[in-house]
């Protein structure tokens, strides 16, 4: 924590001395023209996480700054330039010693924009004893979906290096106080064939009993999911389409 709060302090510092800082706010729409900076880049950082969740100030801050940044992010889809620019910031950042929700978060962004050339420093996240780092970086990958990504993935599976934080990811995020109301409340998910359970079959997926929240015990405490039971036959083409937090994942 007292890293962060230096990091942050040294941040403030460099805006206020740098000549090349003049004009640049931190909470402001960041343009495409000219390129986000390094130094910019790096005064960002520390305001992308927020510690304290109760502080609707800090929080405030830091969904601003991450909508910002995903913005230009989105503005790269047709912008070769600030793609490669953008994506060479964000990899360098997730190999550096950063809290875990920021390059969770800029991971998250590099499932947008990310290619075959990113793949390796995503990929190395996977190495991370850190569940919602892997996490990222997995789905990462998987949106790349491009046959080197792929390798990466089950390189990291085949090492069981990704296998046991995804496990423990599935039992931080569903962790509740039991009963049908418990927050993050998974349910269970099973295939069923011909009934029997024992495959070779038809398969059908049902969830039973699913709830989830967000936040849960924080001021921005939303419920997303409340005993949600869902079966899916053999055959069927489904999807699930809602807004931001609707508890679509």
């Amino acid at each position: 924590m007292r890293k962060y709060i230096y990091t942050l302090l040294a941040a403030i510092a460099f805006l206020a001395v740098s000549p090349a800082f003049a004009d640049f706010d931190p909470k402001a729409p960041l343009p495409v023209d000219p390129l986000l900076t390094q130094e910019q880049f790096d005064a960002l950082l520390p305001l992308m996480t927020c510690d304290d969740m109760k502080n609707r100030d800090l929080v405030n801050q830091q969904q601003t700054i991450q909508q910002n940044f995903q913005n230009l992010v989105f503005q790269s889809y047709n912008k070769p330039e600030l793609k490669a620019h953008l994506n060479k910031l964000m990899t360098d950042a997730v190999g550096k010693d950063l809290p875990a929700q920021t390059k969770a978060w800029l991971l998250r962004c590099l499932q947008w924009t990310a290619g075959d050339d990113e793949v390796p420093a995503i990929a190395a996240c996977l190495n991370k004893n850190v569940a919602l780092v892997v996490d990222e970086a997995a789905h990462a990958l998987i949106k790349i979906g491009t046959p080197k990504a792929i390798d990466a993935l089950k390189a990291a599976e085949k090492d069981a290096a990704l296998r046991p934080a995804r496990a423990r990811a599935g039992r931080s995020a569903h962790d509740g106080n039991g009963g049908h109301a418990a927050r993050g409340r998974a349910g269970r998910a099973r295939g069923r064939a011909d009934g029997s359970g024992d495959g070779g079959g038809a398969m059908s997926i049902a969830v039973e009993h699913v709830s989830y929240t967000y936040m849960a015990g924080g001021p921005y405490e939303t419920r997303a999911l409340s005993d949600i039971s869902l079966t899916i036959e053999d055959g069927e083409f489904v999807a699930l389409i809602g807004h931001t937090g609707s508890g679509k994942s």
